[in-house]
Order: C-alpha cells, then sequence, then structure tokens
C-alpha cells in the first residue's frame, strides 16, 4: 500500500542481472519480502484494534457496573 522500505542489491557481477531468470527470481525474493513486511504491519494493526476493542469493553463494563451500584444505593 506504502513505501516501507527500500531493498537495495550489491551483485558481484552487474551481467548477473541481465540473465532473466536470475531477475525474475531477484523479482520475486523482493516480492515476498514486501508482502511478509505488510503481513507484519496489518498483524499490528489488527492488535492495536483488538486492544482498542478490549479497553473499551472493559471501560463500558466498570461504567455500567458503577451506575448499577449508584442506582442501587441511592434510588430515584
Amino acid at each position: 500500500m506504502r513505501v516501507r522500505g527500500v531493498l537495495v542489491l550489491k551483485p558481484r557481477s552487474r551481467r548477473l542481472l541481465q540473465i532473466p531468470e536470475l531477475r525474475q527470481q531477484l523479482d520475486t525474493f523482493a516480492s515476498l519480502i514486501g508482502i511478509s513486511l505488510e503481513r507484519v504491519h496489518y498483524v499490528e494493526v489488527a492488535r492495536q484494534a483488538a486492544m482498542t476493542i478490549e479497553t473499551e469493553r472493559l471501560r463500558n463494563t466498570v461504567l455500567s457496573s458503577l451506575s448499577h451500584d449508584f442506582a442501587r444505593r441511592w434510588p430515584r
């Protein structure tokens, strides 16, 4: 989705990059690395979202409990 880094390769010989099969293999490896980095990013995003949901759930539970206790102690 967006740039997260740069992959730099320094081949022993520039002629190696001119071999189509090797160039395709390097492109494939670079794509796999990019997909892996993106997956790590989205795992972190999912973890943060789960933590936010759990925090909100706990907050709502505490507020509900307090509200219930106040209503019981000081009825209208």
